[in-house]
């Protein structure tokens, strides 16, 4: 067994870029003895189900790590939501009316109406249907602005929906909306190849 070991500390030295087998150069594999080569294989078979067992546990613990996240998350809004109702202004809570259509290449398409409710501190993914699909962007409300086509979180993107943690990153096309002067505004932007021509109606939720 410790001339295996050596042989196969030789081989991690020499490297190689040929055809492998239980993990090593083939041509050099063939060089051993039928008993040495049954031991390497034995070996090599058992690393790979320890390492195949570890990467299924971390992929478990990951999956329940993101879960508790995602859980987390929605708890945290749950409660700004409930604190705004009992104790916020008008605006805390904002209820959008999305009407228009969305051009994809030269067709136009009139997109299904949409309502959804944004709370200040929070971002969106909002996805607005039309009769062959579907567009989505981002929404957030920090302060008294709202946001339209932003760059989300990148460590929150997955969520679909999150508390602002940081300042808000915007395209060049992204457009801003003060909710203290402005109610009701043709929103246009253009995000993956589809350009957004919205109506958008702000009222309190």
């Amino acid at each position: 067994m410790r001339n295996i070991y050596l042989s196969l500390a030789i081989l991690l030295l020499l490297g190689g870029c040929s055809s492998k087998q239980c993990g090593i150069d083939e041509e050099v594999f063939k060089r051993f003895s039928l008993q040495t080569q049954e031991q390497i294989c034995k070996l090599y078979a058992k690393q790979q189900a320890e390492a195949k067992k570890l990467a299924q546990q971390r992929r478990l613990i990951e999956a329940k790590n993101r879960h508790l996240r995602l859980k987390n998350e929605h708890i945290k809004l749950k409660l700004l939501y409930k604190e705004y109702a009992a104790h916020g202004d008008s605006d805390s809570i904002l209820s959008l009316a999305l009407r228009g259509k969305i051009i994809v290449g030269k067709k136009s398409y009139e997109i299904y109406p949409l309502e959804f409710a944004i709370a200040r501190g929070e971002a969106k993914k909002i996805c607005v249907l039309y009769r062959h699909g579907r567009g989505c962007f981002w929404v957030a409300y920090k302060d008294d602005t709202i946001y339209f086509n932003i760059i989300p979180d990148p460590k929150k993107r997955w969520m679909k929906r999150y508390m602002i943690e940081e300042d808000i990153r915007t395209f060049d096309d992204s457009v801003i909306i003060d909710v203290d002067t402005i109610r009701a505004t043709t929103i246009v932007f253009e995000k993956r190849g589809i350009i957004y021509h919205l109506r958008a109606h702000i009222h309190p939720y």
